[in-house]
């Protein structure tokens, strides 16, 4: 029998399909699927659409979950390119895929290329939003992670003092983003050689880690396994 033509539902299909295998952690799975979409997305309506960029996007973070640094960041890349020319660069998507472009070179060492990135959302997003939005609360975790590599400690506490502020504005301090600001916090004062406000604020990750998810979770654990070790 020979086979249908492709249309947007079976890219829609594809898509959704992508998204659930992705947000349940079978990354392949979710790979090969937005990798479907877009094929399909490509055929129908040609490759400089935003539907194309969010696919590459979408492809990206999967690849940024299995921690593959390089094929992630050439999907994002290619999300930027596609929005860069459709809206400009000073762009809340644009902005959203910068931050994930940070948190890739981050892992990958390379934190004057984050910074670049990180810096240039966080202005695009401040200009967008003003103070307070997740995304905003993202990027100064990330470059807060970006000037600890650096071993630009005072730099890094200011950053992720900010941090806070937005989470306290948007969460009342109680999120999964603020134990991420703690525990880098106190990996900072920790490499600054302070283990006393190391210790204040990995404590601090552990009590909202315990308010967040209870004692028995595996992040509440795994805290309480690092304040023993301190």
């Amino acid at each position: 029998s020979k086979e249908k033509e492709p249309t947007l539902d079976m890219c829609k299909a594809y898509t959704s399909m992508g998204m659930i295998f992705h947000n349940r952690g079978h990354l392949l799975d979710a790979v090969e699927s937005f990798q479907k979409a877009l094929d399909i997305m490509i055929k129908v309506k040609g490759d400089k659409n935003q539907s194309v960029s969010t696919l590459y996007d979408s492809l990206g973070q999967s690849y940024m979950a299995m921690g593959k640094s390089k094929e992630a960041l050439e999907n994002f890349q290619k999300a930027v390119n596609i929005d860069k020319n459709l809206v400009g660069e000073n762009n809340p998507k644009v902005a959203a895929i910068y931050n994930n472009m940070g948190y890739v070179l981050n892992s990958m060492g390379q934190y004057d290329e984050a910074l670049k990135y990180l810096n240039s959302s966080l202005r695009n997003l401040m200009s967008h939003y003003g103070k307070n939005h997740f995304e905003i609360l993202k990027a100064y975790n990330y470059i807060g992670q970006a000037l600890l590599g650096k071993q630009e400690f005072d730099k890094a506490i200011d950053t992720l003092e900010n941090s806070l502020k937005v989470s306290e504005a948007l969460f009342q301090g109680k999120h999964p983003s603020v134990i991420d600001s703690y525990l880098i916090m106190s990996d900072t004062y920790k490499r600054k050689g302070d283990n006393k406000l190391s210790y204040e604020n990995m404590k601090k990750a552990y009590e909202i880690s315990i308010s967040l998810y209870g004692k028995d979770h595996e992040m509440t654990k795994f805290i309480s396994q690092l304040l023993r070790d301190m």
